[in-house]
């Protein structure tokens, strides 16, 4: 599709307002007949809009070992032993567990924020083959029974609570030993 003289008119005019000349010896003397959206407000900054990212598994990227690297560039561009952003999803991950375990058992606000921030803020080797999700778990309980004064009203008595030390492979032998675990190991009890 062509531009009318008049989208060609516009366009020039926009391109000495900005200042911008056409460069006679680029050899693109079709410039006019391409596509002109003129009713845009995109603005040049100087700056490529191309795509950077590939596929290793793309069938136009050539096979055999050249592929492997080209999958190894692939992994390293997602941050593959990039400790700085390994750190960062795993603490992400846990907070995220956190939040789960936290709207399963519907807690509230206040209690919730406070097991988001012992995720975010626990040594979990401390507690050596114990798993972040058990510990976790725990925290949750310890949270939770903060202000519970009646035995049978505790957090471990309740369906949703069991239902993710089951998840989380966690025994009532566990469920103790962690739970104190947290009390000696951390400050928040």
């Amino acid at each position: 599709m062509s531009m009318s003289e008049e989208q060609v008119s516009r366009a020039v005019t926009r391109l000495d307002e900005k200042g911008i000349q056409r460069d006679a010896g680029s050899g693109s003397s079709e410039w006019a007949d391409e596509d002109f959206d003129t009713e845009s407000y995109y603005e040049d900054n100087g700056q490529s809009n191309a795509k950077t990212t590939f596929f290793h598994w793309d069938d136009s990227l050539p096979r055999g070992a050249d592929r492997e690297k080209w999958k190894r560039l692939s992994e390293l561009n997602y941050g593959k032993r990039d400790d700085d952003n390994s750190h960062r999803a795993w603490k992400a991950g846990k907070v995220n567990d956190a939040r789960l375990f936290c709207d399963h058992l519907d807690l509230d606000e206040r209690k919730t924020e406070l097991v988001i921030e012992m995720a975010e803020e626990i040594d979990f080797d401390k507690f050596g083959n114990y798993t972040t999700e058990q510990v976790i778990v725990a925290a949750c309980s310890l949270v939770s029974d903060r202000d519970t004064t009646n035995f049978e009203d505790r957090i471990i008595t309740r369906d949703e609570y069991k239902e993710l030390m089951e998840v989380a492979n966690m025994g009532s032998s566990e469920y103790r030993h962690i739970r104190q675990a947290i009390r000696e190991r951390t400050e928040y009890f």
